[in-house]
């Protein structure tokens, strides 16, 4: 073991040397497939909920009153949440609300993909 101490050290030394600067990083570009894949799971989902938004609409005024969101296929949790998500306070939920709780619920989906070092 005591002679091949002196051989390994220096290969080791240099390994770490060339390879300190780049330890962790993912290569260039190789999270443009994940960048490919959140955009396209974005648009989808905001084609699935425009379609289910007015499906909903009943009076076609381009909002979601409670009484509409009752009796609509959405889920349970905006008709609990309504308050919160209505952002303007007109007692309506437009797609613009919606689509913007669809954005924060995806971008907090990725936190801990960032976190661990990884960008979406």
């Amino acid at each position: 073991m005591c002679r091949r101490l002196p051989f390994i050290l220096p290969v080791l030394a240099a390994a770490l040397a060339c390879g300190s600067s780049q330890a962790g990083e993912p290569a260039p570009g190789a999270d443009a497939p994940r960048r490919q894949a959140l955009e396209a799971r974005r648009e989808q989902l905001a084609r699935k909920r425009e379609a289910q938004f007015r499906a909903a609409d009943r009076d076609g005024d381009r909002g979601l009153s409670r009484e509409e969101l009752a009796g609509s296929g959405l889920p349970r949790v905006l008709l609990q949440r309504f308050d919160a998500i209505d952002r303007d306070g007109d007692g309506r939920l437009s797609p613009e609300e919606l689509q913007a709780l669809d954005r924060e619920r995806l971008d907090s989906a990725t936190v801990g993909n960032a976190v661990a070092g990884q960008t979406p």
